[in-house]
């Protein structure tokens, strides 16, 4: 009796995933799919021919700039994956997560300057992104401007006021913890616990959650439908 050899699971997911290709060969989201997995098991060659297809289906598509552009950091090939973050820009300038990549690639080639002005964009696009606060506090350490970087950190704990990541590097640029930094909010946008406190609303806990949930998820429009229902609308609103 021979030896009965079971498949790995990579083995399994790449095996179907090649028999969904064969009967889909021009979907490019299997192309990056298939890559995906090839690369987060070493087979970074195999991987590249993947996200290539994808490209070659619809060049025109940032996710698939997207795609390969990560692929290519992940190899620490950050130039490269700078190109791929660029033609994505080009092709989605108003999507934050375009600058966003690109910053980080910026940053890992010591391009200080160029990654704040792509945070500054995300920013710009999508203020309420909590992480690009502190994507802006490490470049401007990095560019020894300790009172941007003390003033973003503020911000960052007025949206996230547990956060011992952000009272620690605080602490280590001499700064007294404060214990309220709500003043420090950025924007004029009424948050979901300052207007249950000051309109006394009595809101069930889940309909209360889910008002947390999309306002922390920067979505408006979802946090707009939500207010509509609950009948707070004007009394909460974003406003840039």
């Amino acid at each position: 009796m021979g030896i009965i050899t079971i498949p790995s699971s990579f083995q399994n997911q790449l095996e179907l995933l090649n028999d969904t290709i064969k009967e889909n060969p021009e979907n490019y989201q299997l192309w990056i799919r298939k890559g995906n997995i090839l690369s987060r098991n070493h087979k970074n060659d195999e991987a590249a021919v993947c996200f290539n297809k994808a490209i070659s289906i619809t060049s025109n598509n940032p996710e698939v700039w997207d795609a390969k552009g990560n692929f290519l950091a992940a190899q620490g090939k950050f130039s490269e994956a700078l190109d791929c973050f660029n033609k994505m820009i080009i092709l989605a300038p108003s999507e934050p997560r375009a600058y966003d990549l690109k910053g980080g690639v910026l940053e890992k080639l010591n391009k200080y300057q160029e990654a704040l002005e792509c945070y500054q964009k995300v920013f710009e696009l999508n203020p309420q992104s909590v992480t690009t606060y502190i994507n802006l506090v490490e470049v401007y350490n990095q560019l020894n401007n300790k009172d941007k970087a003390v003033q973003y950190y503020k911000h960052y704990l007025a949206l996230i006021p547990e956060s011992t990541y952000a009272k620690d590097r605080l602490l280590e640029l001499n700064e007294p913890i404060e214990d309220d930094y709500k003043q420090y909010r950025p924007f004029s946008y009424i948050f979901p616990e300052d207007f249950h406190k000051k309109f006394g609303l009595d809101l069930p806990p889940i309909l209360y959650s889910l008002l947390q949930y999309a306002f922390f998820s920067s979505n408006p429009i979802t946090y707009y439908n939500l207010t509509i229902g609950c009948e707070l609308f004007p009394w909460v609103f974003f406003v840039k």
